[in-house]
């Protein structure tokens, strides 16, 4: 049984009875375009509270929310703001962190009045025992908040999730149908996003720059070939070359500062983030902050880290939710 944390302030505690409510009268709107500010605000914490109570959506439910997310096609690879922005890296199905996410990190009742923005790097699935409620809550978030970003991982992928268990998992919930579904979702997912603040330009991607493209920023965002895409997902900064070499993992590239560098040079790109790999914190993969890797999942690590930009500075959150005896 997980502990839910509550979300809501003391001052709130009226608010919160309300929104407290029989599961079995939820459903998933049937335009989420139409529905008013208040109407998103009461969605966003009711999915809030039946996912944190390990309550997958029943498969009619569910089936909606996919079709809605999926003909929504609201990802936008390009946002401005000089609010502040929390990005979070691999999640893979830790209904642990997601709860600690969205009661500490980026507390949720306020996050959906704020202007805040918050960004997730992929690889929803895969690993953990809860990629489905991950994901449940995660589209209906989107949809009804226009300043949440979602980017598909390497893990958004059939085969990949064929081969660690998330396949496996949406079998035991629901049937063969919901997997395609699902990857038809994912297939929706811009593999990047680009922040404008403070007159800087933020590159977010899952795995990392595509520094063996010889385009220009904006042909980078728009018209992004499949090898280059693929690269985005799989390739991985290193420092064991300045340059570009074949990727360890068999796909994507790994690529050094002086790479990295004539890619900022060309396309104007301050900052970097992206997740892909299990770090022990918040890294500064070149020293010199400006590019940054994210994982945010306690799975294959003792804890989760989230990054925070604000103001042109970068800091450090961890995601160290603690079980209750």
């Amino acid at each position: 049984m997980f502990v839910i944390i509550s979300i809501f302030t003391s001052e709130a505690a009226t608010e919160q009875q309300e929104i407290k409510m029989d599961f079995r009268r939820f459903d998933i709107p049937k335009n989420f375009s139409a529905l008013t500010e208040e109407e998103r605000y009461r969605f966003g914490l009711m999915l809030f509270n039946i996912t944190a109570r390990n309550i997958n959506l029943d498969e009619f439910k569910m089936t909606a929310l996919l079709k809605q997310f999926i003909s929504a096609n609201k990802t936008e690879s390009t946002f401005s703001s000089d609010s502040k922005v929390t990005i979070i890296g691999d999640l893979h199905g830790s209904l642990e962190d997601l709860i600690h996410i969205f009661t500490k990190t980026v507390n949720l009742q306020r996050f959906l009045r704020s202007d805040e923005h918050i960004v997730f790097l992929g690889d929803y699935v895969d690993r953990g025992a809860n990629g489905c409620k991950t994901l449940q809550f995660l589209l209906g978030l989107s949809l009804i908040c226009p300043r949440v970003h979602l980017l598909r991982g390497n893990h958004e992928n059939e085969q990949v999730n064929k081969k660690y268990g998330f396949y496996e998992e949406v079998m035991s919930i629901y049937y063969e149908e919901m997997f395609v579904l699902i990857q038809n979702a994912f297939e929706s997912l811009s593999p990047l996003v680009v922040l404008e603040q403070n007159g800087e330009k933020n590159l977010f991607v899952h795995g990392g720059a595509p520094v063996t493209s010889h385009s220009n920023l904006e042909n980078i965002i728009y018209n992004l070939s499949n090898e280059e895409e693929w690269n985005v997902l799989w390739s991985d900064p290193t420092n064991e070359t300045e340059n570009v070499q074949k990727n360890k993992r068999g796909a994507g590239v790994e690529y050094g500062i002086n790479a990295f560098n004539e890619f900022k040079q060309r396309t104007g790109v301050k900052r970097v983030f992206r997740g892909h790999e299990v770090v022990d914190e918040l890294r500064d993969d070149f020293g010199d902050k400006t590019h940054f890797t994210v994982y945010s999942s306690r799975i294959e690590n003792k804890m989760g880290f989230a990054a925070i930009l604000e103001n042109g500075e970068v800091r450090e959150v961890k995601i160290d939710w603690v079980p209750e005896s």
